[in-house]
């Protein structure tokens, strides 16, 4: 790959599950895949419609895991979930992994549609996969 951009559109799938801890996605170092890159698993939870038009603007996703390339290969790389350590002992670290509140819209709600369950975390063959930059 020769820029940015281009690793951005980085995009393949899940295509084997070989434990529990590492799959096998269809993308390796053809496509500018590097050890250590990381590549967000996503799930895709429905389709999105203008409330005008009815047009079909895309399809929701969101991110079941994040793994990292442990084994890079012409077509296709290894990724497992690499377990970080964080030691703060004075609880001086903020957690990125802590809930995010929200604050409430003024919203009518009865016109509050929840998206299909997100919480599927299951990794599954034929999930999509992205590299993240």
């Amino acid at each position: 790959m020769n820029n940015s951009r281009d690793r951005n559109d980085v995009t393949g799938k899940v295509i084997r599950i070989i434990s529990k801890a590492q799959l096998i996605i269809n993308i390796g170092k053809a496509s500018g895949l590097n050890i250590g890159d990381q590549i967000s698993i996503l799930g895709i939870a429905e389709d999105i419609f203008d409330i005008d038009t009815t047009e079909k603007l895309g399809s929701f996703t969101f991110v079941k895991d994040i793994l990292e390339v442990i084994d890079v290969q012409g077509n296709y790389s290894v990724l497992a979930k690499i377990d970080k350590y964080s030691i703060d002992p004075f609880g001086l670290n903020n957690d990125d992994d802590e809930e995010v509140p929200y604050i409430d819209l003024s919203i009518d709600f009865k016109d509050i549609k929840p998206l299909k369950s997100n919480e599927d975390k299951i990794i599954r063959l034929g999930d999509q996969v992205k590299l993240l930059s």
